[in-house]
């Protein structure tokens, strides 16, 4: 009996606790409601769903990390049954817990062709834009702004083995791979399991970049890839 009861207790803090997830998930959606966010932050009609909805996610945990913490990710651990003790974990939370609001990133067709041309590179199974010859204006877009530290001033171009030409310049990149939902995706890059260096989680957060380029396509060898690229 007493087994009984207890079962019957913890049930209910269960379905307590999933309601008070929900409520506060819809709150904070209510506050940045996503149809509004995408109109106002997503200039690429060219984006899938999924894409943008990694977009509204990583927007989320700019604008309210705190609150994003005590929704979205207590979610992502329940359901997925992660260890809230791991230190990855633990130092997101306490990452989003102490970080202050920035800007949104902002998408456009320059930004998110960029990545494109990166899936491609890395096996992506993705047709480019200009190698379905749409257009000569589209081939135009082969050249496309991209960040490199190395070589800030340079002015040169290099041709990529996809035929993309990339005007080098400061940039930063991330990848996730095998991951079928814009959740999956976006908390493989915050809890950046086994990076030392949370280089993933640190770029999708930081105040430094205010663009973002997405492109998630098939992958010979890891199912999906997504490449988010930054400016």
């Amino acid at each position: 009996m007493k087994i009984f009861k207890f079962l019957v207790f913890e049930i209910y803090l269960l379905g307590a606790c999933v309601n008070s997830y929900a409520q506060r998930i819809s709150e904070l959606e209510q506050k940045f409601p996503m149809d509004r966010r995408l109109a106002a932050e997503i200039n690429d009609s060219t984006l899938s769903q999924l894409e943008k909805e990694v977009v509204y996610f990583i927007n989320l945990a700019r604008l309210s990390p705190s609150i994003f913490a005590d929704t979205y990710l207590e979610y992502f651990i329940k359901e997925y049954r992660l260890d809230k003790e791991n230190p990855y974990i633990k130092s997101l939370w306490k990452t989003l817990k102490l970080a202050r609001p920035v800007s949104p990133l902002l998408s456009d067709v320059k930004m998110s062709l960029a990545s494109k041309c990166r899936a491609k590179e890395l096996k992506g199974q993705i047709t480019l834009p200009f190698e379905k010859k749409i257009s000569s204006n589209v081939q135009e877009e082969g050249i496309i702004p991209r960040r490199s530290s190395s070589q800030a001033q340079s002015q040169n171009t290099t041709k990529t083995p996809t035929g993309c030409s990339l005007e080098l310049d400061y940039y930063a990149e991330c990848y996730a791979i095998q991951k079928k939902t814009s959740l999956e995706i976006v908390f493989q890059l915050l809890i950046d399991f086994d990076n030392k260096t949370y280089s993933n989680r640190q770029i999708c957060l930081s105040n430094e970049f205010s663009k973002v380029g997405i492109c998630i396509c098939p992958h010979e060898d890891y199912n999906t890839l997504a490449v988010l690229d930054f400016k």
